[in-house]
């Protein structure tokens, strides 16, 4: 395990040292242009990893505060050739309003009673649900669905066909608020 943990970081290195001695073999062969292209490349790829060298991918967790609650994100900065690659994640999200022993958004806690709604919390738990983007400042929340249907979402609304037949709180309205540290203790109150 510590050669390979030696040897991270150094292909650049030995891809340089390949194309060097290819180069040889050309200098030896009498081919004096490809010879001069080869140390031309291996100086590049050499230099190029020395300065990846000095700008080592980094990762930085932020939190932004706003009305409704905060979210923490993940920003990734990475090089692809000399340019910055940035990569940003939503990691959790947490709401003001999270009051423990009651019912989440304007719902009253009865309406999550019942087979219905106990299958859409479950779905809620299980499914492979996304959580694409927050609004700290508006609750709003971008939710990529089982199929990967884009759906928006509060803790009272969302766009899916579900909610907009039934009007009750659907599985992206559950998996939200258990985004927001909600438990189900908070939807099956008694």
């Amino acid at each position: 395990m510590k050669r390979v943990d030696e040897m991270k970081g150094k292909g650049l290195y030995i891809a340089a040292g390949v194309v060097l001695v290819l180069a040889l073999v050309c200098l030896f062969t009498g081919e004096i242009q490809a010879f001069g292209g080869g140390v031309v490349i291996a100086a590049a790829l050499a230099a190029y990893g020395q300065w990846k060298k000095g700008h080592p991918e980094t990762s930085e967790l932020r939190t932004i505060e706003g009305r409704e609650g905060s979210e923490t994100i993940r920003e990734t900065v990475s090089y692809s050739l000399v340019f910055p690659v940035r990569k940003t994640e939503l990691v959790s999200i947490r709401s003001r309003r999270c009051p423990v022993g009651h019912s989440f958004g304007e719902w009253n806690e009865k309406v999550h009673r019942g087979a219905a709604q106990s299958d859409r919390f479950e779905k809620a738990s299980h499914e492979c649900l996304g959580l694409i983007s927050y609004d700290v400042d508006t609750g709003t929340a971008e939710v990529s669905g089982s199929t990967g249907t884009k759906y928006t979402t509060t803790l009272d609304y969302c766009s899916c066909p579900d909610f907009e037949k039934r009007s009750k709180p659907c599985k992206h309205i559950y998996f939200l608020a258990l985004q927001m540290g909600y438990t189900s203790e908070d939807f099956y109150n008694n």
